[in-house]
């Protein structure tokens, strides 16, 4: 952590038993991160639970799902309106919560996609998700319960996308695989 009013002094926040892959901060600037068992990727064949917790400035833990949930949060987004997306890299889904509830799911297969490997995630001012989609070089922008918006694919100078975000001025700019940094404009 940063302290605000003295930038150059590093703070030690809070210790978990787990690993953070994931990491956001919510509109409260609470944090919200993915946490997986330490030394297990995702790739493993042992069974894995991971869970997403909310971190409060006061250090107080909330579990943001009931049990066997979520197996691998390896990344995670939160929109404005509370609502916490998590890139699944096990059960190759995004999984989406609010509240303490399931509020929305996205795999790909309802809309035809075979392959979804779900990556970068990030939210949208409007309060939507972007998703990376590695699999099919993809973004692909859903709604809060899992609806897909529509799907950009990747094209030219934007590479391999593997990770995403969006600027306060709804520019969206993306991380390639070969370690580009992208503007991309729609």
């Amino acid at each position: 952590m940063f302290n605000k009013n003295k930038s150059s002094k590093r703070e030690h926040f809070i210790d978990t038993d787990m690993c953070v892959r994931g990491i956001a901060i919510d509109k409260n600037d609470h944090i919200v991160v993915g946490l997986t068992e330490r030394d297990v990727f995702f790739d493993s064949t042992y069974p894995q639970i991971g869970s997403v917790t909310l971190i409060s400035q006061e250090k107080t833990v909330n579990k943001l799902h009931g049990d066997d949930v979520v197996q691998y949060p390896a990344r995670i987004a939160v929109n404005n309106t509370g609502a916490v997306a998590v890139s699944d890299w096990i059960a190759l889904c995004v999984k989406i919560f609010k509240k303490n509830k399931t509020v929305g799911f996205f795999d790909g297969k309802i809309n035809g996609f075979r392959h979804f490997l779900p990556r970068g995630i990030c939210s949208t001012n409007d309060g939507s998700f972007i998703i990376v989609d590695t699999s099919s070089n993809c973004l692909h922008w859903i709604t809060e319960d899992g609806n897909l918006q529509r799907t950009v694919e990747s094209k030219g100078e934007m590479g391999e996308p593997y990770s995403v975000t969006v600027d306060n001025h709804d520019g969206i700019w993306i991380g390639t695989k070969d370690g580009r940094i992208v503007q991309l404009c729609i």
